[in-house]
């Protein structure tokens, strides 16, 4: 299995959120990271997944040399014979490294289409492109994510560009055996006309932590699994959007994520996700994400990956019956993706 870019974690979650700000995600499908732990954060605008880090270890100080007596200076002359006579060098002082910079890029593109046609006839389907660049130094990483979303069943209809995501990242701290605790933050600032003036929005900042297990110790050396947490903050000019609808004040995402590797090129990830989206007038809407993806990696570059996903609110709006399914013929939508890492 290729090593996947530190970047990844979660780029589901930058893309899924976009052009939405602050209300119900609507879901743009990108290929899941493959690593246990889960990257960035997702905003209730639109989420940088990031990945997290570890410190290096401290410098060594120097030490300051202890006075020395006359005879530990003199040396017996078998001793300094056997010394000058012997074969086996001291092996060398291995140099401390630097922390260096390092750069990363990927692209992703998906296609989706929504699982069923509907009774009208209509089948929504549509093409994003992600661009990431990263940066990664000693134990530190960032990205952003801009990504252009097109609707192909209606071409006067497309959101065009998403508001761009920034993730900052740390790797995991080592908590025991067991467990890694990865942090990470995202900013989202409005470039969409629907953040800017719908929403009003003028920036999100959002927190997360990510625990995963170490597999490999419990001698799963081919599962994955991990689970995070996020809050995210809006702030906006004004509390209820021009089109009516109340604004998001804050959202706190679950995740729950499930791997498996078949062989190192082949895998399969799941993720379950819940939201509560907090209104400023203090109303909470709770809402569901969930996946499962058959990846595989044609090189160390290309991978693909075809993907199920349903989204929802978690109750009907009229009837208050659960929207929670596995599959569903109005919210399920199945994708295609195309991922290319250097």
């Amino acid at each position: 299995m290729k090593k996947n870019l530190w970047i990844s974690v979660p780029l589901l979650s930058l893309i899924c959120v976009g052009a939405h700000a602050a209300g119900t995600p609507t879901v743009r499908m990108v290929r899941p990271a493959q690593a246990a732990a889960p990257t960035a954060p997702q905003s209730t605008v639109a989420a940088p997944q990031a990945q997290a880090a570890a410190p290096s270890a401290p410098a060594a100080k120097t030490a300051t040399a202890a006075p020395t007596s006359s005879a530990s200076v003199a040396k017996p002359a078998a001793a300094a014979q056997k010394a000058a006579t012997s074969t086996t060098k001291a092996p060398a002082a291995k140099a401390e490294e630097k922390p260096s910079v390092s750069f990363g890029l990927m692209f992703d593109t998906n296609y989706t289409l929504q699982a069923k046609q509907q009774d009208d006839g209509s089948r929504s389907q549509e093409q994003d492109f992600t661009l990431m660049p990263s940066m990664k130094y000693s134990d530190y990483s960032a990205n952003v994510s801009f990504t252009y979303v097109q609707d192909l069943a209606d071409s006067k209809n497309s959101a065009g560009f998403i508001d761009p995501a920034f993730g900052f990242s740390r790797k995991a701290w080592k908590l025991n055996d067991y467990f890694n605790l990865g942090p990470s933050m995202s900013l989202i600032l409005p470039m969409t006309d629907n953040s800017k003036n719908n929403v009003g929005l003028m920036y999100n900042i959002g927190a997360a932590l990510s625990l995963s297990v170490n597999t490999k110790t419990l001698g799963w050396d081919n599962w994955r699994l991990s689970t995070s947490v996020s809050y995210n903050r809006n702030f906006t000019d004004y509390d209820t959007r021009l089109d009516g609808n109340p604004n998001t004040a804050y959202r706190i995402r679950q995740r729950y994520n499930i791997g498996y590797n078949f062989t190192d090129q082949l895998s399969l990830s799941t993720r379950f996700q819940f939201d509560s989206n907090y209104s400023v007038s203090g109303i909470v809407r709770n809402s569901f994400l969930h996946f499962q993806s058959l990846g595989y990696d044609i090189n160390d570059v290309v991978g693909v990956n075809f993907t199920h996903t349903n989204s929802n609110s978690m109750y009907k709006a009229q009837t208050y019956e659960s929207n929670l399914k596995f599959f569903d013929d109005t919210s399920s939508t199945y994708s295609v993706g195309l991922t290319l890492s250097i």
